[in-house]
């Protein structure tokens, strides 16, 4: 799934009260996020595999990002967010320390790891191949659902719920 890029020249982010870049990432530095307010938000996506390029992710998705958690509050790693900031596929940091796939025009009934999650390196990766979501972590299938009838995605949040609350606390 995902056979096109987007291209990080086209869609960029904003940092949002003070993610502090730190050089102690796992691939390169990451975004350090205090789990009180900080977040990115995207500019509008552009799906540059479209003629015209059009402002929304649609058809079959893969989003991925290596994390660490400090805490396990129920905090967002990302959530790929539909129009008007309406829930889309939004990766969860679970309060019991599983990662957690949720949100609207997501997956129905969501899918939750059965893997305990500690304070390390984890790698998380988000599919959509027609209407079917998978949740890898660590490169290991966590689980699957059917569902989902969002039809495209606009915007991208990092570390916060694209509706705000449920910042995360960690790196990403």
């Amino acid at each position: 799934p995902g056979a096109n890029a987007l291209n990080p020249t086209i869609n960029t982010g904003t940092l949002k009260n003070g993610p502090v870049w730190t050089a102690s990432g796992k691939i390169g530095g990451a975004l350090s996020f205090d789990g009180i307010d900080d977040y990115v938000l995207s500019s509008p996506l552009i799906n540059p595999t479209t003629n015209p390029q059009t402002s929304a992710v649609t058809g079959d998705v893969t989003i991925a990002a290596w994390f660490k958690a400090n805490s396990f509050t129920n905090g967002r790693v990302f959530d790929l967010a539909r129009a008007n900031k309406l829930l889309g596929i939004n990766v969860v940091v679970n309060s019991n320390r599983n990662l957690q796939l949720d949100g609207d025009g997501g997956p129905n009934g969501g899918i939750t790891s059965p893997t305990v999650l500690d304070t390390g390196w984890h790698h998380v990766a988000v599919t959509r191949t027609g209407t079917t979501y998978k949740l890898y972590l660590d490169g290991v299938l966590q689980g699957s659902s059917a569902g989902g009838t969002a039809t495209s995605y606009t915007l991208l949040f990092v570390g916060l719920r694209s509706t705000v609350g449920k910042p995360f606390n960690g790196s990403v």
